[in-house]
């Protein structure tokens, strides 16, 4: 309801409006894969933003000790080929945010 107002803003101007969004759950306690193959795994219908964090082992650990292991994990897995190949055998169109980003754009009226 807070988001309401923008929302109703955005379609009026014809910007494109996401049916879903999905993040990182900076609470999980389970392992890095079934959590991720049933999140992605149950993505419905419909346009999707899927926000995640996949960080490099390093300074994170220092800056974020309590859940770090969250984004250290994302980034393990999302490199594996077993991963990689999960996901290409999902019935999604995955899709960075180039594409939104240029529409918008192009939407824009020229400064002056």
């Amino acid at each position: 309801a807070a988001y309401e107002p923008l929302t109703v803003a955005a379609a009026v101007q014809s910007q494109q409006l996401f049916d879903t969004v999905l993040e990182t759950d900076w609470s999980r306690t389970v392992p890095a894969r079934p959590f991720y193959e049933s999140l992605i795994g149950g993505v419905p219908t419909g346009l999707t933003f899927v926000c995640l964090h996949p960080n490099a082992p390093g300074e994170l650990e220092f800056i974020e000790p309590d859940s770090s292991y969250i984004r250290t994990d994302e980034y393990h897995l999302f490199r594996t080929e077993s991963w990689q190949s999960w996901l290409v055998d999902q019935p999604l169109t995955l899709s960075g945010m180039r594409p939104f980003r240029d529409r918008l754009r192009a939407g824009q009226r020229p400064r002056q």
